[in-house]
């Protein structure tokens, strides 16, 4: 069973420094009315893959800074914006010993030459001579302009062959 639909918030009467002898004010259901923001909720509601492969490429040495993911690059189209629900990047690292990776999703702008990292880079992840890792970072919540290119910012990169890297996420498309 639920409780009162019309219930003063606690704290509210102390936060308006009130002194109401245990009763409810009479003025403030008609000055005050409860609201809450549908804004995600339409946006989860239009939400869709942001690519329909994940784009991926294979790393080398020396790397750092913003990278496309050339194989499959995923740009903002003119006319839109897109609100990232949620953007991943991960890492396949190799069995081998001297491998070392970090990186965090970004987003750079051709036309503007503005871009953000989406989220601090992931500790370093190190292989291990037995063992193959995953690494991935997530980041969430953001808007992003028509003509954004999506990548990884690659503070480190040091492998023998190559670091397989990906990035795919969640969008709504907002026309403008």
């Amino acid at each position: 069973m639920s409780g009162p639909l019309n219930v003063i918030p606690p704290g509210f009467l102390g936060f308006l420094q009130l002194k109401n002898f245990g009763k409810n004010p009479s003025e403030v259901p008609e000055v005050i009315a409860p609201t809450f923001d549908l804004l995600k909720w339409y946006l989860q509601a239009e939400a869709r893959p942001m690519a329909g492969t994940d784009a991926t490429r294979a790393l080398t040495n020396d790397l750092d800074g913003f990278v496309a993911l050339t194989t499959a690059t995923i740009t903002v189209p003119d006319g839109e914006w897109w609100y990232v629900h949620s953007v991943y990047l991960y890492a396949n690292l190799p069995a081998a010993a001297t491998e070392v990776f970090a990186a965090s999703p970004a987003w750079f702008n051709v036309n503007t030459f503005q871009g953000e990292v989406l989220c601090p880079p992931g500790a370093l992840i190190t292989g291990v001579a037995a063992a193959t890792r995953r690494y991935f970072t997530v980041a969430k919540d953001f808007f992003v302009p028509a003509g954004s290119q999506f990548g990884a910012y690659v503070v480190t990169c040091e492998t023998a062959t190559s670091i397989n890297v990906g990035l795919n996420g969640r969008i709504t498309v907002l026309p403008i």
